[in-house]
């Protein structure tokens, strides 16, 4: 008895599962356990997390084999040759609304988008040599991931006029181009899909493919970016989500304060991001948003680089700046806790002024237990972090 291998289950919370069309009753089965009551065979494999599992049922003529898709990739599945040789693969949806999106059935030039109705579905595939003198040329332009420049044509027979939120570039044969994964190694790229390449940057976007380029870099852009991204240079970002706004800054370490926050175990951007009520952000001047996120940025930076501060250097930093000023406020600041901050002043008996709440950098020098008190690396972090924050610091 022939066999057909079934495998379903879910990447990155998105269904990814085998379909199977029963041409007799007219309906699809998205592979899991429930299918084998139906169709027979069994379940012969499913992984601990229960996310993974593989099965089969026995072939039989009226039972064709469907490949699915959704907004981040797919995989086709042969379901018919036509008279002239034409392999021709299904692709079933599996996003949340699949009943509002189309069954694909393409050649790899000629793509339809199908209802979810089995005669109209056969019909096409049995007169698919001839449906592309129903269908429409389109043209694409897209870029590579070199950012070269490039156009592709694919014919679309869509008689129902479906206007998904897709592509039917990406069930072409130009499928090279499509999915293609890579680093997100900054938060710009990571929040709106974005490749550096060279200086040259490119969108990727929701069908698979770079579809935008630009010459410049998007932190230096005023105005609208991509994906309902604002800039307003200077690496600020913000977008609408509902009623809060999303907002956030990125730059080069190199150009944060001067350059004092740059260390070989740091990556070479940093970055910080916040949520704001919609009135409170519409309030300010974008300039008052532009001054508070560099503010934030170079505190963001000088923490980084609070975990990898040399003690020599942080004695020498001490020594020139005596007469700033440490409070628990700073070591909350610094990412410390309240309590175990508060807990270490009593420990060490350190002399805080009674109006201020805050102590000197020349008393803490001067402390007995310094050398004890250094070891501590939280201790170590909030007086780097002030020291590097502080205008009067020396390099």
């Amino acid at each position: 008895m022939k066999k057909i291998i079934l495998t379903g289950g879910r990447e990155n919370l998105k269904w990814e599962c085998d379909v199977i069309f029963h041409i007799p009753t007219g309906k699809f089965f998205v592979y899991d356990e429930e299918v084998h009551k139906i169709l027979g065979g069994r379940m012969y494999y499913r992984s601990r997390s229960g996310l993974h599992y593989a099965g089969w049922i026995p072939s039989r003529p009226e039972i064709v084999l469907f490949g699915w898709y959704h907004r981040f990739g797919q995989k086709g599945k042969l379901v018919h040759v036509s008279k002239e040789g034409k392999k021709i693969q299904g692709f079933f949806p599996m996003d949340w609304d699949y009943d509002h999106q189309p069954i694909i059935l393409t050649d790899g030039s000629l793509v339809a988008y199908m209802s979810h109705q089995a005669d109209e579905i056969m019909d096409v595939l049995l007169a698919w040599d001839k449906i592309k003198e129903k269908s429409r040329e389109v043209k694409q332009i897209h870029f590579d991931e070199w950012g070269t420049e490039r156009e592709s044509i694919f014919y679309l027979y869509n008689p129902n006029r479906y206007r998904p939120g897709i592509s039917g570039f990406r069930f072409t044969s130009d499928i090279e181009s499509i999915n293609i994964s890579f680093e997100r190694k900054t938060l710009l790229a990571t929040k709106a899909n974005l490749k550096e390449v060279d200086g040259v940057f490119l969108h990727l976007n929701a069908a698979g493919f770079f579809d935008r380029k630009w010459e410049q870099d998007p932190r230096t852009v005023r105005g609208e970016l991509i994906e309902g991204w604002y800039g307003e240079g200077e690496g600020l970002f913000w977008r609408r989500t509902g009623i809060k706004i999303e907002a956030f800054i990125e730059s080069r370490r190199r150009d944060v304060n001067g350059g004092k926050y740059v260390h070989p175990r740091l990556s070479e951007y940093v970055d910080y991001e916040e949520n704001f009520p919609l009135i409170e952000w519409f309030s300010k001047p974008i300039e008052e948003w532009k001054k508070y996120f560099k503010s934030k940025i170079i505190r963001k930076a000088a923490l980084d680089l609070s975990y990898y501060i040399q003690e020599d250097v942080l004695r020498e930093l001490m020594k020139n700046n005596p007469d700033v000023t440490v409070s628990v406020e700073d070591s909350v600041a610094a990412g410390n806790c309240r309590v175990a901050s508060e807990e270490f002043i009593k420990k060490y008996k350190l002399p805080l002024d009674s109006s201020k709440g805050c102590i000197t950098i020349k008393k803490i020098l001067e402390h007995a237990q310094l050398e004890e008190m250094l070891t501590n690396a939280a201790f170590r972090k909030v007086i780097s972090m002030k020291l590097m924050t502080t205008s009067t610091s020396t390099e």
